[in-house]
């Protein structure tokens, strides 16, 4: 569990660093909940066919309530399990919230999940949050600035990043992306070995070189987060 979060960097304005102490909030209730989860299988189908659990709703009530308190006003609000504030002013900061991205691993007892919020404006990144309660790991990212817990050994760009690394593919099989990642010199080609989450936050902190992900569903609260970090990995 991550508690007490103090970042060096990025600078954040007080509302952002009240807002972390939430999302790390809301993933201690997940990791308390997740032994009920996966041994009773508590899970509802929706509509769209992914699942959804107690959990689900008890993170999110966490982090909308967070958002309501501590982000500054107007603003709108994006999240997986509710439908969106009725505001349509794309000037205004909206925030995007997942509040257990990799719902059917967290059912499964897997530590493959997260929780994602991110605030955009303009259609540019002002915040964006990555946590992983199980593992301990947290992304911060404000405007072109970005900070990682545990500190990544990996988060200076490698100068041969592309000669070298992991190539991740999300949801997909290819032949014709092995080989060539093996031409291009890449040491490591995993296919489906993790969520797409985690292959992206992997690119943004040096963990891999590159990630190809085949969107199948991803939403805009999926998505935001992670290319706010990737961006400041450019």
């Amino acid at each position: 569990m991550t508690d007490h979060v103090a970042l060096p960097e990025p600078e954040l304005p007080p509302h952002y660093h009240a807002i972390i102490e939430e999302v790390c909030r809301a993933g201690d209730r997940l990791i308390v909940m997740q032994p009920s989860i996966y041994n009773a299988q508590d899970v509802a189908v929706k509509t769209d066919g992914t699942i959804v659990t107690a959990a689900d709703l008890a993170s999110e009530e966490i982090l909308l309530r967070a958002i309501r308190t501590y982000a500054p006003r107007p603003h709108r609000v994006v999240s997986e399990e509710r439908a969106p504030s009725l505001v349509e002013d794309t000037v205004q900061p909206t925030w995007f919230v997942d509040p257990l991205d990799g719902t059917r691993s967290y059912a499964s007892g897997s530590t493959d999940f997260a929780i994602l919020v991110s605030a955009w404006a303009a259609g540019q990144p002002m915040f964006s949050v990555v946590h992983y309660p199980a593992l301990g790991e947290l992304a911060v990212a404000a405007g072109r600035q970005a900070a990682w817990i545990p500190p990544s050994p990996l988060a200076a760009p490698a100068a041969n990043a592309s000669q070298s690394g992991v190539l991740h593919a999300c949801y997909m099989r290819s032949q014709t992306l092995r080989r060539l990642a093996m031409e291009s010199g890449i040491a490591a080609y995993r296919e489906d070995e993790v969520e797409s989450t985690r292959a992206l936050l992997d690119v943004a902190i040096g963990a891999a070189s590159a990630a190809v992900v085949l969107l199948c569903g991803h939403k805009s609260w999926d998505l935001a987060p992670l290319l706010h970090l990737t961006r400041i990995r450019e």
